[in-house]
């Protein structure tokens, strides 16, 4: 490889270093409060547009939502209140969440005993579930993964920022206590652990 292609990869990967896995943008605001946002603790509804200019901030309680798991299950985050919960966006074609997923799946055996509960959202924007099934497949995942069709979900908590991966670190009490764009390591998932137990 030349030295026009190695400093051709060496800025790209200082770029995506920056801004975690960057994809595309969420459609503008279609309805609520006179900036267009709907309200922070509003459930997720079939019919309801789900954008949000803030996202959902540390603090706020995480809004309900349902989605379905790749084996055909429907999960609700209030299934789990009074349990600790992590939920990741992520998608195959983001690099980073190539190499989170062990490190979330590490985290998940070692704390689901205590009740911790690992909910993977899978970003069906610009890719099946198929592709992600596969891609968490290969990577040994055994949390549950859901699909977000459409990316309602996570245009409803990132606001539709456009970086990944995103986890939230929810309390028992359905209180967001962190928040994490771009790579995890095995040491920043236990300090945020810590706050949610």
């Amino acid at each position: 490889m030349g030295l026009t292609a190695w400093i051709t990869v060496a800025s790209a990967i200082a770029l995506l270093s920056l801004s975690g896995c960057a994809h595309r943008r969420a459609p503008p605001p279609q309805s609520g409060d006179g900036r267009g946002a709907l309200p922070a603790a509003a459930p997720l509804g079939a019919s309801e547009p789900a954008v949000l200019l803030d996202g959902i901030e540390i603090g706020q309680r995480a809004p309900d939502f349902v989605l379905t798991s790749f084996d055909g299950r429907s999960i609700s985050l209030a299934d789990f209140r009074g349990k600790p919960v992590v939920i990741d966006f992520w998608a195959a074609w983001c690099p980073f969440c190539l190499g989170e997923f062990p490190v979330l799946e590490r985290a998940y055996q070692t704390n689901r005993a205590g009740g911790l509960v690992v909910l993977g959202i899978h970003r069906s924007d610009g890719e099946d579930q198929a592709t992600g099934a596969r891609f968490a497949a290969e990577r040994g995942v055994t949390f549950p993964l859901l699909q977000d069709e459409g990316d309602r979900v996570y245009r409803q908590f990132s606001g539709g920022t456009p970086a990944m991966p995103l986890s939230y670190f929810i309390d028992r009490d359905g209180i967001i206590r962190a928040k994490i764009f771009g790579p995890k390591t095995d040491e920043r998932i236990r300090e945020y652990l810590a706050r949610i137990r």
